[in-house]
């Protein structure tokens, strides 16, 4: 697979076509996309689309994502498209604005600016006010302890730790060149090297230590880069809570639920509640996706299906169960896929 990295892309969901492979969570590529069936929300608006893919299996991508995605045989990403749609819009409204101004007798109006070529550009609009956040979120984020040295050196010492684990030394390789937040292949390389550390090593200390890099991240809109970070919460407070520290847990559980009290529009929290409580009560076990790996006997395969199972459970744990799974029986569910996974 490696004469397809180049071709890798990221690509908002709603333009993902018949043909592509989708980048899972654990760097793997997904079947070729067979078809895409997009799902409506209680209101009929548009919400997530459904990934049908060539080999039986689907994955539900919501529309706001950003998915990283490779092209496959015959397939042509649309990418071209969307910067030529984005044009044609620039241009109308470059267009829009040159009449307006012709009509005011040629003068721009306030904050419109005129380019050298003559087109006359709209101000943009004002960026909607961010939602002040809770005191608590903000005590417990502060509360999360710096490592010691930097991030990098951070990595450095525990891969030092673990000489000829190819995984883990590939991952501390790249996080070493330098870490940016900004960055959601960054962000995914934490979040891997901190469960490799937890699951492969049981070194539950560095895997907490690495992930607070990506703890102390708040929600920045981004629900691509915030999976990373949420992931990472779900699996701390489990950490946590195995180390005999509830406090911290339960700090990690406060940053984990922040992102949804944080909607302006009391219409859309209520809706965005319904939506939380729906993925809590049918969360994504890829029970097929596992079981199709077990019948193959790929157990790599089996292994990484597990652990995207695991964390869909820490998920749950975090949010104290959901009223489909009672606490016990995903704790119960939790200890299995560890011992599963670990082997």
């Amino acid at each position: 697979m490696e004469h397809h990295e180049a071709l890798r892309v990221e690509l908002a969901a709603g333009l993902i076509t018949k043909g592509v492979r989708v980048v899972l969570p654990d760097g793997t590529l997904s079947p070729q996309v067979e078809a895409v069936v997009t799902e409506d929300d209680d209101l009929g608006h548009p919400l997530l689309n459904r990934l049908m893919f060539d080999d039986g299996a689907s994955l539900r991508v919501a529309l706001t994502a950003t998915v990283r995605v490779v092209a496959g045989a015959g397939a042509a990403l649309p990418v071209a498209r969307a910067e030529d749609a984005a044009a044609d819009a620039s241009a109308a409204d470059a267009s829009q604005g040159e009449g307006s101004a012709a009509a005011d007798g040629g003068t721009p109006g306030p904050g419109v600016t005129e380019t050298g070529s003559g087109l006359v550009v709209p101000p943009p609009p004002a960026p909607l006010p961010a939602p002040e956040e809770d005191a608590a979120v903000r005590e417990a984020r502060e509360k999360i302890p710096a490592p010691e040295v930097t991030p990098e050196q951070l990595i450095q010492d525990l891969a030092e730790q673990y000489p000829g684990r190819a995984g883990l030394q590939n991952l501390a390789e790249r996080l070493a060149k330098g870490i940016n937040v900004k960055s959601g292949s960054c962000l995914a390389d934490l979040r891997a090297f901190s469960q490799d550390l937890f699951l492969e090593h049981q070194d539950a200390d560095g895997a907490l230590a690495v992930a607070d890099l990506l703890n102390v991240l708040p929600f920045d809109g981004n629900p691509a880069r915030w999976t990373h970070t949420e992931a990472s919460l779900a699996l701390s407070s489990y950490i946590a809570e195995l180390l005999g520290d509830r406090d911290r847990a339960e700090r990690y559980r406060l940053l984990l639920r922040a992102p949804e009290g944080q909607s302006l529009d009391p219409f859309r929290s209520r809706l965005e509640a319904k939506i939380r409580q729906r993925r809590l009560n049918e969360p994504n076990l890829y029970d097929k996706e596992v079981f199709r790996a077990m019948d193959s006997g790929n157990h790599e395969a089996e292994r990484e299906w597990r652990i995207l199972r695991l964390e869909s459970l820490l998920h749950l744990m975090a949010h104290g169960g959901s009223q489909t799974l009672a606490p016990d029986e995903v704790e119960r569910r939790v200890r299995l896929e560890l011992d599963l996974i670990r082997g």
